[in-house]
Parts: C-alpha cells; structure tokens; sequence
C-alpha cells in the first residue's frame, strides 16, 4: 500500500470512528438531559482528531530513521497533546460546565482523546510490526 493510500485510509477511519463517538456522546448527553455545548464538544473531538494525524504523520515520518527513538517520540508528542488541551480547550470547558460538572467537562475530553490515542497506538504498533 502507498503510503498516499495508507494516509487517507487511516483518515478516513479515524474521522469515522471520532464522528460516530462524537453522535454517541451528543446522544447520550441529550438522552440523560445532561448540559452539553455541540461547539466545545465538537471542538474538543477536532482538536483530537487533528493532533492525532498530527502525531501519527511524524510518527510515521520518522519511523524509518529513527526506530528506537520512535517511543520517545510518541511520549513526547503526548505530552505535548495534553499540555496544549491543557491550556488550550481546558480553559473553555470550565467556563462553560463551571464547579458542578467537571466529570463532564472531563468526559468531553477524555472520550475523544482515549479513541484517539488508542488509534496512535494501533498505527504506531502495526507499522513497528511490519519491520
């Protein structure tokens, strides 16, 4: 598979996987008449959704190179992905869910991010495998 191919093809299964969680999520928010913001929640699965390509496109740029490095690589871009929701979309899920619904501001995160971590690990544990 060329590696064009490969790229839209994983693409396309991580938009997939990240829209259908994303309906899951708004379904069972509205199902429970929690408070929900489509917009953060929305902003929160794009922002996953591009760190995530992000991450496995450099991890997969540097897999030829730098395979024994390519661990460190990946922790380090995680940090990075978790600082920057820190101080990037932390902020504005606060303000919206204030005091009494941080598990829910939490689980707006933290659902988007485990599937898209979990799609990192898939990609980066395949393609260690193929060598």
């Amino acid at each position: 598979m060329t590696k064009t191919k490969w790229a839209l093809t994983f693409i396309w299964k991580l938009s997939l996987i990240l829209l259908i969680a994303l309906s899951l999520q708004m379904f069972v928010y509205h199902f429970l008449e929690l408070k929900q913001s489509f917009c953060l929640t929305g902003l929160s699965y794009l922002f996953n959704f591009l760190l995530t390509l992000l991450t496995v496109f450099i991890l997969v740029r540097f897999q030829d190179r730098h395979t024994e490095s390519l661990g460190y690589i990946f922790l380090g871009l995680s940090v990075i992905k978790l600082l920057s929701f820190y101080f990037g979309i932390y902020p504005l899920l606060i303000d919206y869910y204030s005091e009494q619904s941080k598990k829910l501001a939490f689980l707006v995160f933290f659902i988007p991010y485990t599937i898209a971590l979990t799609m990192e690990i898939r990609v980066l544990t395949k393609r260690l495998n193929l060598e």
